[in-house]
């Protein structure tokens, strides 16, 4: 077996090039929520003092398996004076340096005095789930620092940082979504202090920002999210004016945390984290703002620039596959920038929202007074809404209105579209009634006002210059009807007869993983720190083993690790969390040192803030070159799940509260790194994993008006539009139901209603963790490989198929699904 990694820490050209990438896209992303008195851009020599904990320690991603391993983190404070930006307060910034340290140093102590208690509880207790737990437990506050004092700067830079990840959410308390008390007192000080400040918000999701109203020397504010390795570069290139800020909001910011629906009910909001209703229905985030007209600080789409920005509808044209609008964008400021034109679309229903996003791009790079002229298609299947009554995709009769701006906010009634017949296009059938008759009642949208507000628009638009954009719609389709229940006939026929002759034995080690107990887990050390593999028991057939590693900022993998006799040692998860921080072990005797650095790229949300599917492409082009580095063929990511509440834990790796945003940021980021040989993406986690207190166990209580329109619609596009080669499913239930052991979710919806023709996988112990989600029930639901595998799977299935209850087609569909995968990934190699 070739030995993995290399030999030595010197930096190669792939991480510089990757490094420039992730530089780039952190900078494309980050959002300008304010900058009152043109207080930015910075000027090159400008003397600043800079504070708070990310100054130092700036967050590049979250915890969890959705962390990265890299090299390093180029920090606020480095790429500051690397970008030329004299800071005065040096002495403050190395105290903290030594603050943090200490702190950190308190922490590890403090997490394996909690893990020697727990492993004594229970020595035989399964160890990784125990290392969660003592680190969900022992969280790590990061110290706020000595108090500021006043410099020859009158201009101070403050770092507001947060973290979150697996396994627990977020809270609505100090020092989470809203300021602590210390950081309170701190930016107070601050503002007594300096006549001008600037806030860096170093955070994964949305928080309380009403401090700004009491504050008012914080003159501008940037959401620099978690921006991957290099962070602090990636922050002095927007804050000095290198790069014109363009990145726009994918969720609302709403002023406080009671405004969002649901709020009161989610997750353990209401003491409950079993049963979670979801009475907002299809109005989350801005869908319910717009609707209901509520008022936010800062809303979907919202966006500054250095720049301004001068956009006109120039041409609507319909056709039976959509419509196409042009729209020219002239930068009309003083310096290059670029825009996202965004296109929102109110259809006639009066159940649905008011607006919704339809489509967007974004503009190359602008010179001053220089205009582009974009065509934006909107697809057909952009208009339709799911009628539940009669099962099907509907377009209604009546006016669609298009609405063009920078922003929701920003943007107005430019077209109106008048379609003369309702359209059916897809006949399906209801998958996801609750059998527990529990779902959530659902709040009423205002009918009367919506259909109030569209008359008003309608009729300032007859009397604008934009009546020309006033169009009829003829669609001539076909209404496609979808063929329910296919299992292994499904299945080509050159895959069925590689698994024909496959026995029993081989049948049900190919669908449940490989353990790490496995006699031939030795595979391990192949890619030290991967997620896990498939099993090689059917190699002489042509069925590889496939290899997985974590994501979704990059590869997590082990950073560095140990090879004695020739094989690599087995790194733990405390090698593999945190940079390797929590490690205890030190290096075995006679070991030889060998690494594997991948790059930490921005955090999802901040990919999508970007609004550049190119962009986002290329994002994932680097990624599948790291994974044909460390012989990965499964990355475990995209994350795609929708940000239904700002205090989920895990929003951080996902991209937006709108799933046509979620979904075309995930199938870029699938299209980049499975334009590779050998590489395939997982798209996850499959579906409603928008809670993770409880994750194993919550039951998700939603209409599938909201599951069709809202929660699966992102999972869609992006199997439409990418074919990922696998799918993960999530741990929690879907109306009683777990989301593994729902054949609806995984073979009629994904595979007969979109056509998914991967892999689909549960996420890590789902049939470990809750009696109700055993293996041969989730893999008879449409599971084909549970993960990461484990002998009581194994012998579960066994057992239930000697007994009859688990049918052998069953197991050879889901071995013809890991198949079709590996020999296909295997060919590009």
């Amino acid at each position: 077996m070739e030995l993995p990694g290399f030999p030595d820490p010197s930096i190669r050209d792939y991480e510089i090039r990757h490094g420039d990438l992730s530089r780039r896209a952190a900078a494309e992303g980050m959002v300008l929520l304010k900058n009152e008195n043109h207080l930015l851009p910075l000027k090159k020599g400008e003397k600043v003092d800079l504070y708070g904990p990310g100054a130092i320690v700036t967050v590049r991603g979250g915890t969890g398996s959705g962390s990265v391993n890299a090299r390093e983190t180029v920090s606020v404070r480095r790429g500051l004076e690397e970008g030329g930006i004299h800071l005065c307060n040096g002495k403050w910034l190395d105290n903290y340096e030594k603050l943090y340290q200490a702190s950190q140093a308190q922490w590890k102590d403090a997490f394996w005095d909690t893990m020697d208690v727990l492993r004594t509880r229970n020595p035989e207790g399964d160890y990784g789930q125990q290392f969660f737990e003592a680190y969900n437990g022992t969280v790590f506050v990061m110290p706020q620092g000595e108090a500021p004092g006043k410099s020859e700067a009158d201009l101070a830079v403050y770092v507001l940082s947060r973290t979150s990840g697996e396994g627990g959410d977020r809270r609505n308390a100090a020092g989470d979504y809203l300021l602590s008390e210390q950081e309170k007192a701190f930016l107070a000080r601050l503002n007594d202090l300096y006549p001008d400040i600037i806030l860096l918000l170093n955070v994964g999701g949305v928080m309380d920002l009403s401090f700004l109203d009491a504050f008012t020397h914080i003159r501008s504010v940037l959401l620099i999210c978690q921006p991957g390795g290099q962070a602090g570069r990636a922050v002095s290139d927007v804050l000095t004016g290198r790069v014109n800020p363009s990145g726009k909001l994918t969720d609302s910011w709403a002023y406080h945390y009671a405004d969002y629906p649901g709020s009161a009910v989610f997750s353990d909001q209401d003491g409950d984290v079993k049963e979670e209703p979801y009475p907002e229905g299809i109005f989350v985030g801005y869908r319910y703002f717009d609707t209901f007209e509520k008022v936010v600080r800062y809303g979907f789409g919202y966006g500054l620039s250095y720049t301004e920005f001068a956009l006109s509808t120039k041409n609507v044209e319909t056709s039976d596959e959509g419509i196409d609008v042009v729209v020219e964008v002239t930068n009309t400021g003083r310096v290059s920038g670029r825009d996202v034109v965004q296109i929102y679309a109110s259809v006639p229903c009066p159940q649905e929202e008011y607006r919704r996003l339809a489509g967007y791009q974004k503009t190359k790079l602008l010179q001053p007074e220089e205009t582009e002229r974009v065509t934006i298609h909107l697809p057909k299947e952009r208009f339709e809404r799911y009628d539940e009554a009669s099962a099907s995709w509907v377009i209604d009769a009546g006016d669609i209105l298009l609405f063009v701006g920078d922003s929701l906010e920003g943007s107005s009634l430019q077209a109106r579209v008048r379609l003369s017949g309702s359209v059916v296009l897809e006949q399906l059938k209801n998958l996801f009634v609750s059998k527990t008759k529990a779902e959530a009642e659902e709040i009423e949208p205002p009918r009367q006002c919506r259909q109030q507000r569209r008359q008003e628009a309608i009729s300032s638009f007859v009397r604008s210059s934009y009546s020309g954009n006033d169009v009829e719609w003829n669609i001539s389709v076909s209404t496609h009807t979808v063929v329910y229940d296919r299992g292994y006939e499904a299945v080509p026929e050159e895959i069925r007869r590689t698994v024909h002759d496959l026995s029993d034995q081989q049948l049900i080690h190919l669908v449940t993983g490989m353990p790490k107990d496995d006699d031939e887990a030795d595979v391990y050390s192949s890619v030290p720190g991967a997620a896990g593999f498939s099993s090689c028991c059917a190699e002489e057939q042509g069925i590889a083993s496939l290899s997985m590693a974590d994501g979704p900022a990059g590869l997590r993998l082990s950073k560095k690790f140990q090879i004695v006799d020739g094989k690599a040692v087995k790194t733990g998860m405390a090698q593999n969390m945190d940079d390797g921080v929590l490690d205890r072990d030190g290096k075995p005797e006679n070991a030889e040192e060998r690494y594997q650095f991948c790059t930490a790229f921005p955090i999802g949300t901040l990919l999508a803030s970007s609004w550049d599917p190119q962009l986002v492409q290329e994002v994932g082009i680097a990624v599948g070159e790291e994974m044909q580095l460390f012989h990965v063929q499964l990355w475990l990511a995209p994350g795609m799940n929708i940000h239904r509440n700002p205090l989920c834990g895990r929003n951080f790796e996902y991209y937006s509260e709108h799933p046509l945003l979620s979904g075309m940021t995930a199938a870029a980021v699938t299209r980049g790194v499975q334009s590779l040989p050998g590489c395939g993406a997982t798209i996850k986690h499959f579906a409603c994993n928008n809670q993770e207190n409880n994750r194993f166990h919550y039951n998700a209580m939603v209409s599938e008006h909201a599951l069709r329109e809202v929660y699966l619609k992102g999972f869609e596009l992006a199997v439409r539009e990418s074919q990922p080669a696998a799918i993960m499913t999530s741990y929690n239930k879907i109306n009683g139901i777990h989301a593994a052991n729902s054949y609806n979710l995984c073979m009629n919806a994904a595979r007969c209603e979109w056509g998914f023709e991967g892999l689909i996988m549960t996420d890590w112990t789902t049939t470990w963790n809750d009696p109700e989600c055993t293996a041969h029930e989730a893999m008879r639901a449409g599971n084909d490989l549970l993960m990461p595998g484990c002998r009581q799977d194994l012998d579960d299935l066994a057992s239930h198929l000697k007994d009859g209850s688990v049918d052998r087609q069953d197991l050879k569909r889901s071995a013809g699904h890991i198949a079709a995968v590996a020999q296909h990934l295997k060919k590009g190699k």
